[in-house]
């Protein structure tokens, strides 16, 4: 697998990541590549709603919001 990662929302505050782990990347603590979707924990945990995803070559954006 390459440097890329993938994500996507579920709905206003379930993320999912996947793809390579490579300087932890995906934002779910996993440390080995991911080759199918895995939660983003950290964001329901904060009880935040998140309202937009970016993803580019090197970078993801979430633009959030406080519940």
């Amino acid at each position: 697998m390459n440097s890329y990662n993938f994500m996507f929302m579920a709905d206003a505050n379930l993320l999912y990541s996947w793809g390579s782990a490579q300087s932890g990347r995906l934002g779910t603590g996993a440390r080995a590549n991911q080759l199918t979707p895995d939660i983003v924990d950290e964001l329901s945990q904060l009880d935040l709603n998140v309202l937009a995803l970016s993803c580019g070559l090197d970078h993801v954006l979430a633009l959030i919001e406080r519940k």
